[in-house]
């Protein structure tokens, strides 16, 4: 079995000619998952895709590169989203949060005094 571990706050994943997203750094649609394993799609993808794994939108073809930020979510407490809406990677250390959909692995750490890298789901 893989090693769990924490996740980051998620990315916002912008269609490059979005106005809020032309600025930002860009890369292959295809790498996103690889590279940006937390992410939301922003509003500037078709409302149908926002649910869709970002695989199944490369394969459609259309946007070959995106380009993404990582917000400031602001200080918010850790609210596990059990709901099963979005993806839980299998090594994931646990739930999502509901704002950030981060695991706030530095935050729980720092909250128990212990590596929490033993914790399951």
């Amino acid at each position: 079995m893989a090693e769990r571990r924490h996740y980051p706050e998620a990315a916002i994943i912008h269609v490059p000619h979005c106005v809020e997203g032309q600025e930002l750094p860009a890369l292959p649609i295809g790498s996103v998952a690889e590279s940006l394993p937390n992410y939301r799609l922003h509003f500037c993808f078709p409302l149908e895709w926002v649910d869709k794994p970002i695989a199944e939108i490369a394969r459609i073809g259309i946007v070959p590169m995106v380009t993404w930020e990582t917000p400031d979510y602001g200080p918010h407490t850790y609210v596990p989203d059990r709901s099963g809406r979005w993806p839980l990677p299998p090594d994931a250390i646990d739930f999502p949060c509901r704002v950030c959909r981060g695991t706030h692995g530095a935050e729980l750490e720092k909250l128990l005094g212990a590596s929490t890298r033993q914790r399951s789901r």
